[in-house]
């Protein structure tokens, strides 16, 4: 059957005549060659097509390439943020043993400083007992010495005036040894 340029099949007719034949065929022909220049009108849109197709190929094969070098490098760099991560680590970890040990250094500083401490304390205590006793067994030497020798009032003053002096030196001695002792604590 002869298909029409709708693509649909030609009515059959009687031929009636060769010039009926010849008008129809003729309009066949002109169906036909309007097909033909519509596929051909075509022909440049799909060649577009691919070449369009062919474009976004390229494309997607170049990201992928950008995309797998890009996954490269930030995979080299997660590496590299590893190995410094765990380089700080250990630095911290050093740090702290460091701190560790001077921490300990200082609380033994601590320790004889006030081992330092509480024996000049002790010396300082007992220099001031001692001190006292002195006092005490020069108050009971000079005691019997009153009694004995009943003088006049000259020398009681005198007496009492050596007794004075004898304590203001005690104090003075006493003095001398505390500031010294402060000394010390404040070296050390």
């Amino acid at each position: 059957p002869i298909r029409g340029p709708s693509g649909e099949a030609a009515p059959r007719e009687e031929p009636r005549g060769l010039a009926e034949l010849e008008a129809r065929l003729g309009r066949l022909e002109e169906a036909l060659s309007a097909r033909l220049e519509a596929t051909g009108m075509l022909e440049p849109r799909v060649s577009g097509l691919e070449e369009l197709a062919a474009l976004e190929r390229q494309n997607r094969e170049a990201a992928e390439k950008s995309l797998t070098a890009e996954i490269r490098s930030l995979s080299a760099r997660e590496e590299q943020l590893h190995r410094e991560v765990a380089l700080a680590a250990r630095r911290i970890e050093e740090m702290e043993a460091s701190l560790r040990d001077f921490a300990g250094e200082r609380r033994r500083e601590r320790e004889e400083v006030r081992g330092s401490l509480d024996a000049l304390r002790d010396m300082l205590e007992e220099k001031t007992v001692q001190g006292r006793r002195e006092a005490e067994d020069i108050r009971s030497q000079i005691a019997p010495l009153l009694e004995t020798h009943a003088a006049p009032q000259a020398r009681e003053e005198e007496l009492h005036a050596e007794f004075n002096r004898l304590r203001e030196s005690l104090a003075d001695s006493l003095g001398e040894l505390s500031e010294r002792l402060r000394n010390a604590v404040k070296g050390s």
